[in-house]
């Protein structure tokens, strides 16, 4: 195998896991991962990681800057995916298992919610054993890789410090707990009578609290694309938008969710209906993932176009999502006022970032001592107090298999800050209906993943993103 294969054999591999996804999103069943990595097996076994790794080690002696890099995150990627696969037959079990946090968000009755999740939580627990495989998965494909374990494989192989992270992760809870605590403590009594966590509001709560009956009747049910009837006023290439294709229906199976099958030319948004304000938030967020990965040069090679960084376009559909954070953009989308929506939407943001903050702790831990019982009892605690609502232990390993998904959410939530930064200061705080704002997008969305997080953030901002940035940004809109 010389890299010239390896590298149409990747693509190969990554867009019939994109055709798998995107039939999933559309109403199909759920991807087979088992019959993929059987199919594509030749492409994630170990040799073919070794040569990546060994081009990259050469081109970087020889001082090829640009061939390093690209060889760099061929090797990460191509790990992942050997990772991802071995777990494949878990990956397939867990997937028969569905969490449906709408049906408790939807549930007006508390009864009703703290049965529906103690069901949910039991069905949960029978996928235990596969999320120990999936993690025992990573963890081997790590040690053969000469790796002590998972979270060193991915500092190492991506260029992420994780432990630094890691390090934030802790006083951002900190930081930030008073406030939480003081704003949730605030809408719980408005909308359930109850108080945050030790105090009585458990998970179901929370989702309820935040679900489709906040602001109903703010939000039109129906196609989203409202939403972003008015995005064209930041000047978005024709070429760019016609590439981006938005699929709105309303079935059982649907997702909000941007694939990339083979960017830029096969990049689809799948949405549900929009059910209120909640579904507004998944939809522009997506939006914003969608037009991102819709804006990468398409004579880009491999490594740019399918071995890019999560959390650039997560950032950027955090960026997009942030739109229900800006009163005049509120008021000119639904010709209406919202007293509080700023703020509780500031409040839900500021949540999540918290149970990613608690989630990579627990992560860290388990990846490195294992899902053991004192591992899995003081992270549902930090879960609990970081959202403010009582947690379960099946809560806190749902999506433990994958183990860059809290990383990438932290490290995306900070870079956020930085792109808001840029574009107000550059285009002030109107910038989403500014064309030169949307012309600075797109050329920062042509490289894909070549240019690295790092770098991005240095070109919006000249400084290292971190949670302080975005603790900053939710605070200001807080207080």
């Amino acid at each position: 195998m010389d890299l010239t294969s390896l590298r149409a054999d990747a693509e190969a591999l990554s867009t019939a896991c994109g055709e798998a996804r995107l039939r999933h999103a559309s109403g199909g069943g759920q991807p087979d991962w088992t019959g993929i990595a059987k199919a594509h097996r030749d492409t994630w076994d170990h040799e073919a990681f070794v040569l990546a790794r060994e081009a990259a080690a050469g081109a970087a002696q020889k001082g090829e800057e640009k061939r390093a890099r690209r060889l760099s995150l061929l090797t990460a990627h191509l790990f992942e995916q050997r990772a991802r696969l071995r777990a494949a037959p878990a990956h397939d079990a867990i997937a028969l298992v569905s969490q449906d946090d709408r049906a408790l968000a939807a549930e007006t009755k508390r009864g009703a919610r703290q049965e529906l999740a103690r069901s949910q939580d039991e069905t949960q627990s029978g996928v235990n054993g596969h999320r120990h495989a999936a993690l025992e998965a990573w963890n081997l494909t790590s040690r053969e890789s000469d790796f002590s374990d998972t979270v060193a494989a991915i500092a190492t192989l991506s260029g992420i410090d994780v432990d630094a992270l890691a390090a934030q992760a802790q006083p951002f809870l900190d930081d930030t707990a008073a406030m939480h605590a003081d704003v949730l403590a605030w809408w719980l009594k408005r909308t359930l009578e109850l108080r945050p966590f030790p105090h009585g509001a458990a998970a179901h709560d929370l989702a309820h609290a935040f679900g489709p009956h906040a602001f109903e009747g703010l939000f039109p049910k129906g196609d989203p694309k409202f939403l972003v009837r008015r995005a064209d006023a930041l000047g978005f290439a024709p070429a760019h938008v016609r590439q981006l294709r938005i699929e709105v229906d309303e079935r059982p199976a649907r997702i909000v969710t941007a694939l990339a099958v083979d960017a830029p030319t096969r990049v689809q948004l799948v949405a549900r209906e929009t059910k209120g304000f909640s579904g507004a938030a998944e939809f522009l967020n997506a939006f914003g993932q969608a037009l991102h990965l819709s804006g990468i040069t398409a004579e880009r090679p491999f490594e740019d176009r399918h071995a890019f960084d999560p959390a650039l376009p997560l950032s950027t559909g955090f960026l997009f999502e942030s739109w229900l954070l800006d009163a005049n953009w509120l008021r000119r989308t639904l010709d209406a006022e919202a007293p509080d929506l700023v703020r509780v939407t500031a409040l839900i943001e500021l949540t999540r970032t918290r149970q990613a903050a608690a989630r990579l702790l627990s992560d860290v831990a388990m990846h490195r001592q294992g899902p053991s019982a004192a591992v899995v009892s003081a992270g549902t605690e930090r879960l609990s107090l970081a959202q403010g609502a009582e947690a379960s232990s099946q809560a806190l390993l749902t999506g433990v298999e994958h183990p860059r998904r809290a990383i990438d959410e932290l490290r995306a939530r900070a870079l956020e800050a930085h792109w808001f930064e840029a574009l107000r200061d550059r285009f002030d705080v109107d910038w989403w209906k500014n064309p030169r704002a949307g012309a600075f997008l797109e050329k920062r969305f042509e490289s894909g993943g070549f240019e690295s997080f790092e770098s991005l953030s240095a070109s919006l901002t000249g400084r290292t993103p971190s949670l302080d940035d975005a603790r900053r940004r939710l605070e200001a809109l807080l207080a």
